[in-house]
């Protein structure tokens, strides 16, 4: 008897007990909850398995498969929820934004699209389907967009932002500028931030920083320095803020002043290459070529393939005397991608080695790739001369002075006449 009664307790345990299709879904969001997103899966499908027809399972599991990045699995889920539910406008917001993260952006601004049907004054969709249309290039678009969500929700600065953006790749600068003023006057919480795709957070400080940016191509430096200046005081850690400032110091030819920008913003991204690429040409203005070449050289360990910091570096050993060094540098530059400036540089190294043909096939080779570049049919003319082809080097000075070059014309009058 003693038997019997545990051979019942154990079959009541073991079969007379099932869990429901709902049980299987709260324990799913109880695992998610507590990052156990894989086992959340398991409970969402085992839901679904129950229950084929579970809209909120097929959900939630795409959540769960976008927090663990499979945006495709997650789109699958996202489009069963829709099979069921066609007028929830939810899920066509979510299975968008799954969409953007595989930059399928046109089937992205599709779902958007469909939001607004169903929701004609969701703010969020009109700044979502912008942004989508921007990514495509669409700016003109994208602004429209955005136009009706700061419409929709008048004094916020989101939407100021990205439509000041759109401006400026329009090269409506002032535009820019004035939505950035007025983002930057209006209120930064006013949409649910988390909700919105993460290619669309942003901070106070980035508007600052385009605001810096748009003022730099209206030649306001100055300006720009004081919202760069206010975007580093709310973002100390922000490397692209200092490597803009130090651009903009550059420019102004405070070398020095650039110079600290670029060392603070490698202490703060230390693997940048373009950074020690940036305060090498900074150091060869000062003519501090051996620091230089130091940084292009951190440049070149971190990305062995930089086109740039191989023809900066070879400038700098050109400006040093290191003729072959330089050449060297060049040579590889041409084999990573062949180049007006490489060519021209290279020739210049080879004019100073007294190697004038070897210059000539440089300088012509620039002039393919650039038929209106002066410097080179000048260089290639003085070439010329050196090797006694005086009538072709002459036709080179004479383009070279079409082109522009004034001192083209002090050599026809030494050479030519």
């Amino acid at each position: 008897m003693k038997k019997l009664f545990l051979f019942l307790a154990f079959y009541t345990i073991a079969n007379g007990y099932s869990q429901t299709s709902e049980e299987f879904y709260k324990r799913g969001i109880i695992k998610d909850s507590l990052q156990d997103h894989k086992g959340a899966i398991l409970d969402f499908t085992k839901a679904i398995e129950l229950d084929l027809k579970y809209v909120d399972a097929y959900f939630e599991r795409g959540n769960t498969k976008s927090d663990l990045k499979d945006y495709q699995g997650a789109i699958l889920d996202f489009t069963k929820s829709i099979e069921n539910k066609p007028n929830n406008a939810n899920f066509y917001n979510i299975r968008g934004r799954a969409k953007i993260e595989l930059q399928d952006y046109s089937e992205a601004i599709l779902d958007f699209t469909k939001v607004i049907e169903i929701i004609p004054n969701d703010s969020n969709a009109f700044l979502e389907r912008g942004a989508a249309k921007a990514q495509l290039q669409d700016y003109k678009g994208a602004i429209v967009d955005y136009t009706k969500s700061i419409e929709l929700i008048n004094n916020c600065a989101l939407p100021y932002y990205y439509r000041g953006n759109a401006k400026a790749q329009l090269q409506d600068y002032q535009g820019a500028i004035d939505d950035y003023t007025t983002g930057l006057e209006g209120n930064s919480q006013c949409l649910f931030n988390e909700g919105l795709s993460i290619f669309m957070l942003y901070g106070q400080s980035d508007m600052y920083k385009s605001r810096g940016r748009a003022k730099n191509n209206l030649d306001d430096q100055k300006g720009a320095i004081v919202d760069l200046n206010k975007a580093i005081e709310l973002d100390p850690n922000s490397s692209e803020a200092y490597v803009r400032r130090g651009n903009i110091k550059s420019d102004l030819k405070d070398y020095r002043g650039a110079i600290e920008d670029y060392t603070k913003a490698i202490e703060i991204t230390p693997n940048d290459e373009f950074i020690y690429n940036q305060r090498g040409n900074t150091k060869s203005d000062l003519k501090d070529y051996q620091g230089a070449i130091a940084d292009f050289n951190k440049a070149i360990e971190l990305d062995p393939d930089n086109l740039n910091a191989y023809k900066n570096r070879g400038y700098a050993k050109n400006n040093l005397q290191d003729y072959r060094g330089a050449i060297s540098d060049y040579n590889k530059a041409l084999t990573i991608k062949p180049s007006n400036g490489a060519y021209f540089l290279r020739g210049n190294a080879k004019f100073e080695l007294k190697d004038y043909e070897g210059a000539i096939i440089d300088f012509t080779k620039a002039i393919q790739l650039d038929v209106n570049d002066a410097s080179a049919y000048y260089n290639r003319g003085l070439s010329k001369i050196n090797i006694k082809q005086k009538n072709s080097g002459c036709l080179d000075f004479s383009k070279a002075g079409e082109l522009g070059q004034a001192e083209a014309y002090e050599m026809i009058k030494e050479y030519c006449n």
